[in-house]
């Protein structure tokens, strides 16, 4: 059987990709006014994609358009991290729990896994790559109850999720916690103690939902002037 043909993504999609990645890695700081002429110029590209990305960031909820002002990033406040956190303990705690009775084992040698990779990527010092299974780890927990509901709803918070991800774990402690807290959530699971692993799971969410605890914390880097295709 032959493979589907390969849809390379349109200029609009690299364009969105990239300002969404710059948000949430902090290229372009939460608050910060966006300019489409300088946006062009930095990616080489006409207004248009990034008129266009930025329908599609204000849709995620990353931009923010205001009449007679402009195009901001958003920004994260304290009410917004309290609601998020509420929703993530509503959705994964719901989700953990019909998991866990399905088939908690299951559950629990694929979380053990994220653990293992993320406790590797550590070691390698690749941040990228720890965030995208500390990603992994909560959406494993989202698929295995297997409701589309459920997973649609999450993905509505999963851009803001993925800027307050980065915002803590460029703090050293906080990425030490993330990862304890992770394995002792995955013995609650294979223990098949639901109740544990619900209550550990909504404290680690509640952990992670603050604007960071002070400390040293690496400057963003200034955002490329290399055109579009480079990131194909």
């Amino acid at each position: 059987m032959n493979a589907p043909p390969f849809k390379p993504r349109s200029l609009t999609e690299q364009v969105t990709s990239m300002l969404r990645s710059w948000i949430i890695g902090g290229r372009l700081a939460q608050g910060s006014h966006m300019s489409e002429v300088r946006l062009a110029q930095q990616l080489n590209v006409s207004r248009t994609p990034i008129r266009e990305a930025i329908n599609r960031l204000e849709a995620e909820g990353l931009v923010e358009v205001v009449p007679q002002r402009g195009t901001f990033v958003f920004q994260l406040e304290d009410q917004d991290l309290a609601q998020i956190s509420a929703v993530r303990v509503a959705l994964e705690g719901a989700a953990l729990a019909t998991a866990m009775q399905q088939d908690a084992a299951r559950l629990g040698r694929r979380l053990q896994d994220c653990v293992l990779r993320m406790e590797a990527a550590l070691e390698l010092g690749d941040d990228f790559e720890y965030r995208a299974v500390d990603t992994e780890f909560h959406q494993e927990i989202i698929d295995a109850a297997g409701n589309s509901y459920l997973a649609d709803s999450y993905r509505a918070i999963a851009p803001k999720m993925a800027v307050l991800r980065h915002q803590n774990e460029r703090i050293a402690a906080r990425t030490a916690l993330t990862l304890r807290e992770h394995r002792i959530l995955v013995a609650a699971v294979l223990a098949g103690d639901g109740a544990r692993a619900t209550a550990l799971l909504s404290d680690h969410i509640c952990h992670g939902g603050t604007l960071g605890a002070p400390g040293p914390v690496a400057p963003a880097a200034r955002p490329s002037r290399e055109p579009v295709a480079a990131w194909q």
